[in-house]
């Protein structure tokens, strides 16, 4: 390291925002709409009152509206096929995390936006994350885990990684995070894996789907 540079506390992260060269300093006070850079979308309307999303909640967008994700169904998840009635669009619809006040409806797509990938600081349910460990899509509406158990024992669910977590506020002597506040690589893989039957840890499979939608 260069005379006069100091390196980065584990509190802080930096990277480049896209389309320019300058440097974010993040902070963990879980705003997700203050600690964002990458491509945002302002565009349509949520599902929550007064068309307004949810701050720190994953969506998938159809038509013009954004509903809470939820992995113990394909449908839940965003994913269609041309089976489902009258439903003449097939693939995964696209996903994006609303930014905003943590946890409050401050307002609307149009106003707060949606990450459709970046870095931004998050909150997860489950198990203690670890940096560089996936997200995954969670069970509850719009939640994002770091565990599976609820989505591995629930025949039909899928599995899919939204990202990695990439920091957290304190690391314990393990490796693990001490909280569940994270700074996020918010990124959604192409591919998914559907529960066939439902199982435990042990035992069960899975229908692993890759198609690039």
């Amino acid at each position: 390291m260069g005379k006069g540079k100091r390196r980065p506390t584990n509190t802080e992260a930096y990277d480049k925002n896209i389309g320019d060269s300058s440097i974010i300093n993040r902070t963990f006070d879980h705003d997700p709409a203050r600690n964002t850079a990458g491509v945002i979308l302002k565009y349509g309307t949520g599902d929550g009152p007064g068309g307004k999303v949810r701050a720190g909640f994953l969506y998938y967008l159809s038509g013009t509206v954004w509903t809470k994700t939820n992995y113990t169904t394909e449908f839940g998840a965003g994913i269609r096929h041309s089976v489902y009635t009258n439903q003449t669009q097939e693939g995964q619809f696209l996903l994006g995390f609303a930014l905003g006040k943590s946890g409050e409806y401050t307002g609307t797509p149009e106003q707060v936006g949606m990450l459709l990938s970046g870095i931004t600081t998050a909150y997860t349910l489950g198990v203690k994350p670890r940096p560089g460990a996936p997200v995954w899509g969670g069970s509850g509406n719009g939640y994002i885990m770091f565990n599976t158990g609820t989505i591995q024992n629930t025949a039909g669910a899928i599995k899919k990684i939204l990202g990695y977590c990439i920091g957290c506020e304190e690391i314990d002597s393990n490796g693990d995070c001490t909280g569940n506040k994270i700074l996020m690589y918010f990124n959604p893989d192409h591919s998914y894996a559907k529960v066939s039957t439902a199982y435990g840890y042990q035992s069960g499979s899975w229908d692993k789907c890759s198609q690039q939608w």
